[in-house]
């Protein structure tokens, strides 16, 4: 036992089968993280669709099919990406059936408000095709040029979001989400304590409770895999736990990337880079005459948003 320990030190498959069969005890992997729900649904606020805080800049959602049904849930983006979920809705019909999608159609064609009087849209939104991947491509064909995209996870080491799309069995464009990207991400801002940059506020509402809390942080857990001689972090799924508020969350983190710019720019997570002072002249410089400095001109404004195009036809 104890030469089959040393040879399972830096190995997290070895060192599992380890504990699992030579000391007959439960695998706990290495680097879990962990959250008290008490602590997030005591972070419960008083605010629903249509009275939505006036920080909030842009909308974006994402739906997961299942067997039998389709959960949404739409989240709300401010400064720093600071962010208000704000809907989380199950449309309880066979996603094999018209009914499911006209229900989401409805769904997406809604506004919402916020307290300062703002009327707001969903500015992106994202669907995964894992189950009725020809249904979503339908729904997605019949709603080009709405930021309406048809999506696949994928784990390992890609870009949460790249914008660029390849091609499903069918020839339609799906666009691929780096998952393990994105539960970093959401595990990393729900760590977050105090509201600012990148902080996770939760409604007061039946949606957001004990089980929506469980599928958010307790229903996949980060291990250590050992890939091509590499030992990499990845997340996988606990089996019998439901992980749909995770995805939906990454997936609506995903898509906000897809934003024009003029929007993204002021939703970016990012600190902004501190102001080195101009160092104090001479005092023999006080003496000369001040140099005519020129007047700044004014930054040229971006240009105009690229529009996406696929197979000839504008997408977005």
């Amino acid at each position: 036992m104890v030469k089959e320990f040393d040879e399972a030190q830096g190995d997290p498959e070895l060192l599992r089968k380890f504990v699992n069969t030579c000391l007959a005890e439960l695998w706990k992997p290495i680097g879990q993280e962990s959250f008290a729900n008490e602590g997030l649904l005591a972070r419960a606020e008083s605010y629903g669709p249509d009275d939505l805080p006036e920080a909030i800049v842009a909308i974006t959602g994402f739906c997961d099919v299942q067997g039998n049904r389709l959960e949404v849930q739409l989240v709300g983006w401010g400064q720093a990406e600071e962010s208000w979920p704000f809907l989380y809705v199950v449309i309880p019909r066979d996603p094999g059936q018209a009914d499911a999608w006209r229900e989401l159609r409805e769904l997406l064609g809604r506004t919402f408000r916020t307290r300062d009087g703002r009327v707001l849209r969903i500015g992106a939104f994202g669907i995964d095709t894992g189950y009725h991947g020809s249904q979503v491509h339908a729904f997605c064909r019949r709603n080009r040029g709405r930021r309406i995209f048809p999506t696949k996870g994928m784990g390992g080491k890609r870009a949460l979001w790249t914008g660029r799309a390849g091609k499903a069995k069918t020839g339609d464009p799906v666009f691929v989400i780096g998952t393990d990207a994105g539960k970093d991400a959401v595990m990393s801002r729900l760590a977050i304590a105090e509201p600012g940059p990148g902080y996770i506020h939760f409604p007061a509402d039946d949606m957001f409770g004990a089980d929506y809390f469980a599928q958010l942080t307790a229903s996949e857990r980060r291990v250590q895999r050992k890939r091509g001689g590499v030992t990499i972090a990845v997340w996988e799924e606990i089996p019998g736990k439901r992980n749909e508020a995770l995805d939906t969350m990454v997936g609506a983190l995903a898509v906000r990337r897809s934003l024009p710019k003029a929007i993204q720019r002021s939703l970016e997570y990012a600190v902004a880079p501190a102001v080195t002072p101009a160092p104090a002249k001479p005092a023999a410089d006080a003496e000369r005459p001040a140099e005519q400095v020129p007047t700044p001109r004014p930054a040229p404004s971006p240009p105009p948003r690229s529009r996406g195009w696929l197979g000839g036809k504008k997408w977005f």
